[in-house]
């Protein structure tokens, strides 16, 4: 008897999905959930920060699943190789399947180039996923105290002005100019910049209430991959302090979500 494919699915191209994937690679371990509405990657470390990859459905040529399917892990330093390794052909197409079968079983790649008449298959491990990793993420809308969209070549060049032995950097948020200002102080001294709201780092800008937070430099520095591949950058910052980043890369986007600063945790993750 067939095996009934609990997902199968054509990816238009390895290449997007390639460098959505690096772009979170903070960690060996991702969890893969899979949706009506396409497929998330998730990263979850020292339960403080969250880097979750959007495979969209519009990115499939084809998207079949089941109506119950089930979560689970892969190695991502694997599953990042073997996409390399399927892209990196003389083919001039771009797409690949990706099959899972049942709870437990591998999560397969395929990629049939057919003007070298040459198929290519990829059978990882999948593990069991940790529940538990999951949990951090923002509140609901109504929790949001600021919101800004800004280029997201502006943040890098803001990032790497900042001293790196900088242990934290500071956000201040203001309803009244300067609206933004990013502050860090490390080995070499203090560094701040003020950004007024009609400056043209932003796309848009919103903020109720002043606010100030403070977070690890080195989560900060996870999302460098992003800032290097995206356009844009929308910033939402819950009332709390969790500081939501998501990165707008090619048709997709990725997200960073960590949690402030605290004095008392280790900032490597």
């Amino acid at each position: 008897m067939a095996t009934t494919n609990a997902f199968v699915g054509e990816v238009r191209s390895i290449r997007t999905v390639l460098n959505l994937l690096k772009a979170i690679h903070i960690k060996n371990i991702a969890t893969c959930t899979i949706y009506d509405e396409g497929i998330t990657f998730t990263v979850v470390e020292t339960h403080r920060i969250k880097a979750i990859a959007y495979i969209r459905r519009h990115m499939f040529e084809a998207y079949r699943k089941h109506q119950d399917m089930p979560t689970f892990s892969v190695g991502l330093n694997t599953l990042v190789d073997s996409l390399s390794l399927l892209g990196s052909g003389s083919s001039t197409a771009d797409s690949c399947k990706f099959r899972y079968s049942t709870d437990g079983s591998h999560f397969e790649i395929i990629r049939d180039d057919r003007e070298n008449d040459v198929s290519m298959h990829c059978r990882l491990v999948t593990l069991d996923p940790d529940s538990e990793n999951l949990d951090l993420s923002l509140s609901d809308d109504r929790n949001l105290g600021q919101r800004a969209i800004m280029k997201s070549s502006w943040l890098k060049e803001a990032l790497s002005d900042l001293d790196k032995s900088c242990e934290r950097i500071t956000m201040k948020f203001s309803p009244t100019d300067p609206c933004f200002s990013l502050s860090g102080e490390g080995n070499n001294g203090a560094f701040e910049m003020e950004y007024p709201e009609h400056s043209e780092s932003f796309i848009s800008f919103q903020c109720n209430e002043r606010a100030e937070f403070s977070y690890h430099f080195s989560h900060i520095n996870y999302c460098n991959k992003a800032l290097d591949q995206s356009d844009e950058v929308s910033l939402r910052v819950s009332r709390d302090g969790v500081l939501s980043m998501l990165f707008r890369i090619d048709e997709s986007h990725v997200e960073f979500t960590m949690l402030p600063y605290d004095s008392t945790a280790s900032g490597d993750a």
